[in-house]
């Protein structure tokens, strides 16, 4: 695979999943309460977290080509980065979406009313709640590290760099108590526009750099 088509490919999963999985989480809500309500939020919810999935993996498709294309000069800062931003998304982000299309959508035919609590349960007081609270902090780690890594690139513009540095001020909100409901959504959702103007960096890059590449050979 020649580096035009490696830069076009990553860019492309990158804007296109970061603009899916920034959809999902700005229109995604909550369990509700009251049983009620749970067959509309299901049939809403579900369609939503399977946008969210497909989403994720392009974006996590297109982070390790990105990081492929990158390795070479990204030192110890740079697989910090790759690696806490990559494990976050999939653990903190990516690994509820399976219960939420498959396994709730089912509860919520049984027995609806035992869902709202066994839904705060399996968030709050399970071995899979450590893993969503470790994918959380893994992302709010991995988000500053990639501004610093942007910022020493010398493949890339430092303009992606911003929406990163923006991502992270609201990873850091969300990590306060009692602004978590408020600002976790708004936070991922800035982490994937961040993705999808990285994206557009990479694709950019690779017109750029195609033509001088041209010129080389020739």
């Amino acid at each position: 695979m020649s580096m035009r088509i490696h830069r076009w490919l990553a860019g492309l999963a990158l804007i296109l999943g970061g603009l899916m999985a920034t959809f999902s989480h700005l229109i995604t809500s909550d369990i509700p309460a009251d049983p009620a309500l749970l067959e509309t939020y299901t049939r809403t919810s579900e369609p939503l977290h399977l946008l969210l999935f497909a989403g994720g993996i392009l974006v996590l498709l297109g982070w390790f080509g990105h990081y492929a294309l990158q390795s070479s000069a990204s030192g110890v800062s740079g697989l910090a980065a790759f690696l806490s931003i990559f494990l976050g998304i999939l653990l903190g982000d990516l690994l509820h979406c399976v219960l939420e299309f498959s396994i709730f959508p089912i509860l919520t035919t049984l027995a609806p009313y035992a869902l709202p609590a066994l839904e705060d349960t399996c968030y709050r007081l399970t071995p899979f709640a450590d893993l969503l609270r470790i994918g959380g902090y893994l992302i709010a780690a991995g988000v500053p590290a990639t501004v610093f890594w942007l910022l020493r690139s010398h493949s890339l513009p430092r303009w992606p760099a911003m929406p990163f540095a923006g991502a992270a001020a609201l990873l850091g909100l969300a990590m306060v108590p009692g602004l978590a409901s408020s600002f976790r959504p708004l936070s991922l959702a800035a982490l994937y526009v961040s993705m999808a103007a990285l994206g557009v960096a990479v694709m950019r890059s690779n017109y750029r750099i195609g033509p001088q590449s041209a010129m080389r050979q020739k």
